[in-house]
Parts: C-alpha cells; structure tokens; sequence
C-alpha cells in the first residue's frame, strides 16, 4: 500500500491523514490555537500500517505544514513528544 499523507483544515481544528478504501488507517489530529499555534493532540497509526514509520511520516507533514504556513507547534501527544526528542532537526516549528 502507497503511504499518501492527506490533510484536512476546519476552522480551528485539523487533521493529517492516511486513508485506505474510505477507511482512515492512520492520522495526526491537532487543534490551531488564536496565535497560529498548532497543538498535536493525537495519533493513531492502524496495526496494519505499524512498522512503516507512518507516524513519523505524519509529524513530517505537520512540520513541513507549520514551517510552510509561519505557525508553531505544541508537541501534546505522547508519541508526538518522543518523536521532537529524536528528531532535534526539527525543533525550530517547536512553541518554547
């Protein structure tokens, strides 16, 4: 199966994806503060999709999405968290 990261806003609420046959298997859910402040709330990877680095590839995009798009990110989600201590490359979307 072709890993496609999908994304979609709503007003203040959003959501990376990966969907497979109209089903969501994988997603990285956050909540846009007033101050264009992306907290990362939750992850979930399917156990189909475990192993094949899914939910790194789901921060990615957040971060390709908050460096893009000039926001910060607030790490909340237990996985979201490990992932920032592995990747320091990354530290510069982090809201300090």
């Amino acid at each position: 199966m072709d890993i496609v990261i999908r994304h979609e806003q709503n007003l203040r609420t959003g959501v990376f994806y990966v969907n497979h046959e109209c089903d969501r298997m994988a997603f990285l859910s956050y909540f846009e503060n007033p101050e264009g402040i992306l907290l990362l709330n939750h992850t979930y990877v399917s156990p189909e999709l475990r192993g094949q680095n899914v939910g790194s590839k789901l921060v990615e995009a957040a971060v390709f999405f908050a460096r893009k798009n000039q926001f910060k990110i607030v790490p909340v989600c237990p996985y979201v968290v490990k992932w920032f201590e592995k990747n320091k490359d990354s530290k510069d979307v982090i809201f300090v």
